[in-house]
């Protein structure tokens, strides 16, 4: 779980449009979600939803 955070969080500092990720726990990963989208960066989640991002 922190591994995903810290690739969101990574991700959002290069110039990216979006990020696809399948969350090991979509609840928990809200607050990194919501960082990106508010950086302007696209997230889509595969396999899972994230419910509150």
């Amino acid at each position: 779980m922190d591994e995903q955070f810290a690739m969101i969080d990574e991700l959002v500092q290069l110039p990216v449009a979006a990020i696809i990720i399948e969350p090991a726990d979509p609840t928990a990963l809200n607050p990194a979600i919501d960082r990106a989208v508010a950086a302007g960066v696209s997230v889509v989640t595969v396999v899972r939803d994230a419910p509150g991002s």
